[in-house]
């Protein structure tokens, strides 16, 4: 797990709401504290879907493509938002392409999740990796991994970041 912040916060927040940057994700949760506060749970009610539309689905997250929309209408305007939190969760077909690319020794289903927390107070955003098995491992190869894969994604994007 690593912390880092971010250089240049309107190119970031650029990134998060408006270009297709993250667009690949799920979002997990999200939290918005403007003249009110809200809160969104990301998981997905399959309940609402029908049997064709489950077969489709492989993740139990909503993609941030999807409601990237709405969160951006709760933040835009004059006023800068007090405070949001995303947490971004890696779909289940890029995690397994995760562990392709990086050997890690794991299997998709034994990740329960690669995180990006990304975190707005006080006029500063900051992101800390995270990592979750379904099973307890010593081996600790795969957070590394996923450290080095972050940093080289937001290199790829050119987004600014410096550690903490």
């Amino acid at each position: 797990m690593v912390t880092f912040s971010f250089v240049e916060i309107k190119d970031i927040t650029s990134h998060i709401f408006i270009k297709d940057t993250f667009d690949s994700f799920l979002l997990y949760e999200a939290e918005f504290v403007t003249g009110t506060s809200f809160s969104i749970d990301g998981a997905l009610n399959k309940a609402f879907f029908d049997s064709d539309e489950l077969e489709l689905i492989r993740d139990d997250f909503i993609r941030w493509a999807d409601i990237k929309p709405i969160c951006f209408n709760i933040i835009k305007g004059k006023k800068l938002p007090l405070s949001f939190k995303l947490t971004f969760k890696l779909s289940y077909a890029n995690t397994e392409r995760f562990i392709k690319q990086t050997g890690i020794q794991l299997t998709a289903d034994e990740l329960n999740g690669l995180f990006i927390n990304l975190r707005y107070v006080n006029n500063k955003l900051t992101a800390t990796t995270g990592t979750s098995t379904r099973n307890f491992t010593l081996d600790r190869s795969y957070e590394k991994a996923w450290d080095e894969m972050i940093f080289k994604f937001f290199k790829q994007k050119e987004i600014l970041i410096e550690s903490l």
